[in-house]
């Protein structure tokens, strides 16, 4: 081979690897291209989801709410039907109390008039007084029973 000849089999052998060259500089930018495409698509596919299950949470949050808020409702209606109850008993007790108030002062004046006997009276408004506060400690009882605390 002659040096012209080795010149030019240079001259084509340095075009083909331009066009080489060429060629991968092509893939490498067609390859960044589809990098970026993907890229973006799973980002918009990332928000989607992200849109999705922020929704998602905002709906259950707002059916705990509901749901919370029907409970109180229906405990604060409860605690009030109770109060109603507790407030019955008190009156019914403050009743029992005044009758008590009264049996006493008449056995108290019974008494004075019987002397010795008005001591067996005093003995027996005694025992009537503990029955009476049975009574009452019972109906407390009875109430712890039905609030469910005892």
């Amino acid at each position: 081979m002659t040096f012209d000849g080795q010149i030019i089999s240079y001259y084509v052998l340095e075009e083909k690897f331009d066009i080489f060259q060429d060629r991968m500089l092509d893939n490498f930018h067609y390859l960044d291209d589809k990098i970026n495409i993907f890229r973006n698509d799973l980002n918009e596919k990332i928000d989607g989801v992200e849109t999705r299950l922020n929704e998602k949470i905002e709906t259950v949050k707002n059916d705990l709410n509901k749901k919370i808020d029907a409970v109180e409702t229906r405990l604060n209606e409860k605690i009030n039907k109770l109060d109603a109850r507790i407030d019955k008993l008190d009156e019914k007790i403050e009743f029992v109390k005044t009758d008590l108030v009264q049996i006493n002062s008449r056995l108290t004046l019974i008494e004075s008039k019987l002397g010795f006997k008005g001591q067996l009276v005093s003995s027996l408004t005694v025992v009537a007084a503990l029955a009476a506060s049975y009574f009452v400690a019972q109906l407390f009882v009875a109430l712890g029973k039905y609030l469910g605390i005892s």
